[in-house]
């Protein structure tokens, strides 16, 4: 299968509207962690988001970032880190689950709304996002949010797409101070000794002191 690596937004959008006036099968690929999950896209050309990278914008005293579909979520865990931050919804990692390669990248977080443990206190992935920049499948670029909550417009199309596994050309979201340490309570079952509680009477609390 040929694969298209498109250096800059123009060239994707380019590549999207050959692709729909010739009614060619085209796929979509970030960093292929979650290729695995449904049927194999029957397509003739893949196009690959990994060119389009980095960070765009990074203010850390208004804890928001932008950043290119497909920049690796490893390279911003580390700014964040660097400035005593985190993703509030710890994006899991499904490689080692799904058996799969490559490299987990913004565009897809926010594409498949993936969130970890911490999202049932502190939010999915689509609650932390506030502004999208995106592809449709007629090759037009839609915008929509803004740089903080209270300037956003259009934020529910933000939360719409988050999820939607749409073309991503550039996600922007919020984050928080991160945990200066953390603690997990597991609880044994009565009912089975020596084993763990069943999910449904199991108890977990993650706490987090800022210091």
């Amino acid at each position: 299968m040929k694969v298209l690596e498109p250096d800059t937004e123009a060239e994707a959008q380019t590549l999207i509207k050959r692709a729909q006036l010739t009614r060619e099968p085209l796929s979509i690929r970030g960093g292929g962690t979650r290729s695995s999950l449904g049927r194999p896209a029957q397509a003739q050309a893949t196009l690959s988001a990994l060119k389009l990278n980095g960070i765009t914008l990074f203010e850390p005293t208004e804890m928001v970032f932008s950043a290119r579909a497909g920049t690796p979520i490893r390279v911003i865990e580390q700014a964040l880190s660097e400035k005593d931050q985190m993703l509030p919804f710890e994006p899991m990692d499904h490689r080692r689950l799904l058996a799969t390669g490559g490299e987990p990248t913004i565009g897809g977080i926010f594409a498949g709304n993936v969130s970890g443990s911490a999202r049932i206190n502190r939010g999915a992935c689509r609650d932390a996002a506030i502004g999208v920049r995106l592809i449709n499948g007629r090759g037009e670029i839609v915008k929509s949010g803004g740089r903080v909550m209270k300037n956003v417009t259009g934020l529910d199309l933000t939360k719409l797409m988050c999820g939607s596994f749409s073309r991503w050309c550039r996600a922007r979201s919020d984050q928080r101070p991160s945990c200066c340490s953390g603690s997990t309570i597991v609880k044994r079952s009565r009912r089975f000794p020596g084993r763990w509680a069943p999910a449904s009477t199991r108890m977990a609390r993650r706490t987090c002191r800022q210091g």
